[in-house]
């Protein structure tokens, strides 16, 4: 079975000495495990798992659609034990966790967002047209 080969999402030191943010989406997009996750935010092992069962207690997302797990029995209860996430939860965490990696990657996501891409359509039963930004 082929693997597939997973994007990258990395902060780098630029030529003028600013960060910027390298974004390569692999054919299977952006899939990070912890110790990815520690080294791209800058923070702490501890810090990425209780943000991680933050955002899954408060169900921001489901799970089986955004992260890669193995189910664990702790006693009577089922819990997941996550071994990777997908892009929909490295943004969130990126606007949970405090670090200054974390505040570059906001930027730039929020940057990506409202950066005007040029898609006209037109809103259906109406006369007005509309643009994506």
């Amino acid at each position: 079975m082929k693997k597939e080969e997973k994007g990258i999402l990395s902060i780098n030191m630029g030529m003028d000495n600013h960060p910027v943010v390298i974004y390569h989406p692999g054919e299977a997009g952006i899939w990070m495990d912890k110790n990815e996750l520690c080294e791209l935010f800058g923070v702490s092992m501890l810090e990425i798992e209780t943000c991680t069962g933050f955002l899954v207690k408060i169900k921001l997302f489901r799970i089986e659609e955004c992260c890669r797990y193995h189910m664990v029995q702790k006693g009577s209860r089922i819990c997941y034990d996550i071994t990777e996430v997908n892009l929909e939860v490295i943004i969130a965490l990126s606007f949970h966790l405090e670090s200054s990696n974390a505040a570059i990657l906001r930027k730039w996501f929020t940057g990506q967002i409202i950066k005007p891409k040029g898609y006209d359509f037109p809103l259906a039963g109406s006369d007005f047209r509309f643009s994506l930004n």
